[in-house]
């Protein structure tokens, strides 16, 4: 049925470039920023900051058709 799934932009910075194939993603109505990440099948050991219109999203954030995200990897050092 129409409606029951949303198109997401995504773009990633840093390592998680490389596991995002496509600058599209297409979820389903009501999915959240952690449905999208599973979808993406990223490593469980590379972890990221998604951020939608310059402002960081909690995993529980609501996604709209047509949103875009940029997905940032969170990297560590000393």
């Amino acid at each position: 049925m129409a409606g029951d799934f949303i198109t997401i932009g995504v773009a990633g910075k840093g390592p998680v470039r490389k596991y995002i194939s496509r600058n599209k993603a297409v979820v389903p109505s009501g999915s959240t920023v952690s449905t999208l990440i599973a979808g993406l099948r990223l490593p469980a050991e590379l972890r990221v900051i998604c951020m939608r219109d310059g402002k960081r999203m909690p995993p529980t954030a609501k996604l709209n058709d047509g949103d875009s995200v940029i997905m940032i990897s969170m990297v560590a050092g000393g």
